[in-house]
């Protein structure tokens, strides 16, 4: 394994989740409004909370989490 391949993985290997709370926003979001709510719902909640995020990243973290809006 070549050194700067190490290093990077041992770097890694301690990098916390930098999203992991706004993950658990949009979920309790979601789930407190019967898993209809889309992005932009659910976008907007989050600027409504203070949370500061572009509605590309909300939809990648929905994306992590599997959640989709019931049609």
């Amino acid at each position: 394994m070549k050194h700067a391949t190490y290093y990077d993985e041992k770097k890694r290997l301690f990098k916390t989740d930098k999203y992991q709370q706004i993950q658990n926003m949009i979920q309790n979001i979601f789930l407190a409004n019967h898993k209809i709510y889309g992005y932009r719902h659910i976008h907007r909640q989050l600027l409504n909370q203070g949370v500061k995020i572009s509605a590309n990243t909300g939809i990648k973290l929905m994306h992590i989490l599997g959640i989709k809006k019931a049609v």
